[in-house]
């Protein structure tokens, strides 16, 4: 069980740093503490069903997406790789994605 709490507070702040969304306004949208949210991300607390409900409302996500531990998988599939990709803020960080991407991609073409 505490395996399934842990992929949930994960997934849910896996989708809500996608969706650049802090856990402080995550917390005011569902009308909880951060503390809460930040223990639910941590898999250290099992919300309550209407909790969870109120979070997917919250993210715009339905239930199953909630529960889709999928990404935890370690396939690397494109959709996977664009997900991850999207959540990247730092600009240094996405130059060197991209030049390393550019290398690969003259790598193969050779």
């Amino acid at each position: 069980m505490n395996n399934i709490k842990h992929l949930l507070g994960e997934n849910i702040k896996r989708i809500r740093r996608r969706q650049h969304i802090t856990q402080e306004n995550l917390a005011e949208l569902v009308d909880r503490s951060k503390n809460h949210i930040s223990k639910i991300e941590q898999g250290l607390t099992n919300p309550p069903l209407d909790l969870l409900i109120e979070i997917a409302n919250a993210l715009n996500v339905s239930m199953n997406e909630l529960f889709n531990f999928s990404y935890f998988d370690n396939t690397i599939t494109t959709e996977r790789m664009k997900n991850t990709l999207c959540t990247i803020q730092n600009k240094k960080n996405l130059e060197l994605i991209y030049k390393i991407y550019s290398l690969i991609d003259n790598y193969e073409n050779d």
